[in-house]
């Protein structure tokens, strides 16, 4: 896809999404570590993630009534980025739980304005769009787990990791200022859209629930893949730190190529090919006898990961035309489910073993495949008038 004014800025956007993520996730194992925070007890501070989303979504509207979404996405991309530094540098569960909480409240705010975004760009373009416009978020994914890693070879890791984080950052948010205002918004006159795309009933409520489960499980499986690795294959932390780059390599790749395969395929279809893709891969992951296998399955996850939730974000962008609810419900669900997946597995994990809270992932991801029906688009059926 070729960057545009419109594309540019969003581009970095996700990829500076995935930059904290990657950073965060890789070093989860090591914040525990430091902490000494037992796997029930990261849990409930990963708990404190999803309760800022839940402030962050109630003041979403607020803020973007004031700011358009240029300003939003810089505003909060240095404020998530300053949370970030302290939370790398936390050294009490106190700490970490404040820390938490605050990067909830901003990182949704860049979540939901860069995926409220690309979903009507998609729709206001009538191309599939979404898997591009989420594929720098693995490219930040595996750039912030490389961060991780390297600096675990050097002396001041956590300086080193925040200077880098800053200058990414500062150069992202001015980026966000030059972004275009959005397709159908108060920023921009609306374009038509199309008709007979109503009538989608139980689907406005469907499909948001389809969106968290997929992000339950997807959070899940990228958050706590280092701990399981370091648990549970017998992996170092720099080690495990590099699965989690497997992890978001595969992401990259994967939607590098989604939008094609989808239009081939169609949403239902790819989802369901995802879903199953991805129960594969943790099943490979909790059968494999050696680190090199789990190494395979977390590549196998990463493949299946990468087109579910920018495909069910795309039928939302779609069922927006109707009800334009649905997508701001469906990305404040997927935002919440995604924070709510990791204090998820680290209960479960505590009551019946890492291997059984992956086990209940494979699950969910095989329970978002056979769901991908809700994502079909109906057609109304045109009336006639006398």
């Amino acid at each position: 896809m070729k960057p545009s004014r419109s594309t540019a800025p969003l581009l970095l956007a996700f990829a500076y999404l995935g930059l904290t993520t990657g950073l965060w996730g890789a070093e989860i194992a090591g914040v525990k570590e430091r902490t000494g925070l037992s796997a029930q007890g990261l849990g409930l501070v990963l708990a404190l993630l999803p309760v800022g989303t839940f402030v962050g979504l109630a003041l979403h509207r607020r803020i973007l009534a004031r700011f358009s979404h240029g300003l939003l996405l810089a505003g909060a991309e240095l404020g998530s980025a300053a949370v970030l530094v302290g939370l790398l540098n936390a050294r009490s569960p106190i700490q970490v739980g404040l820390a938490l909480l605050l990067l909830g409240v901003t990182l949704c705010q860049v979540n939901v304005a860069a995926n409220h975004y690309g979903a009507r760009l998609e729709v206001a373009e009538g191309r599939p769009l979404m898997a591009s416009l989420h594929a720098p978020f693995g490219y930040g994914l595996a750039t912030g787990a490389a961060l991780v890693y390297i600096a675990h070879l050097v002396e001041q890791r956590q300086a080193a990791t925040a200077v880098a984080l800053v200058l990414v950052t500062v150069a992202t948010a001015a980026a966000s200022m030059r972004l275009a205002p959005m397709p159908g918004s108060a920023e921009q006159p609306e374009r038509p859209t199309r008709t007979g795309s109503g009538g989608f009933g139980p689907r406005s409520l469907l499909i948001p629930a389809v969106a968290a489960t997929c992000a339950v499980a997807e959070s899940g499986i990228s958050d706590w893949i280092t701990v399981y690795l370091r648990a549970e294959s017998g992996a170092t932390t720099a080690v495990a730190a590099l699965g989690f780059t497997a992890l978001a390599a595969a992401l990259t790749i994967g939607r590098m190529f989604g939008d094609l395969i989808t239009g081939v395929l169609g949403d239902v279809r790819m989802v369901r090919l995802s879903g199953a893709t991805t129960a594969l891969g943790v099943v490979i992951l909790l059968l494999s006898p050696t680190l090199v296998a789990a190494f395979v399955g977390v590549v196998v996850c990463g493949l299946g990961l990468s087109s579910l939730s920018p495909r069910i974000l795309a039928a939302a962008g779609r069922a927006g035309d109707a009800d334009p609810a649905v997508l701001t419900r469906v990305i404040g669900f997927s935002t919440v489910g995604s924070l709510a997946g990791p204090p998820l597995i680290g209960t479960t994990s505590a009551a019946l073993g890492l291997p059984a809270a992956y086990a209940l992932l494979a699950v969910l991801v095989g329970a978002v495949g056979a769901s991908a029906g809700v994502l079909r688009e109906h057609r109304a059926t045109p009336t006639t008038t006398s």
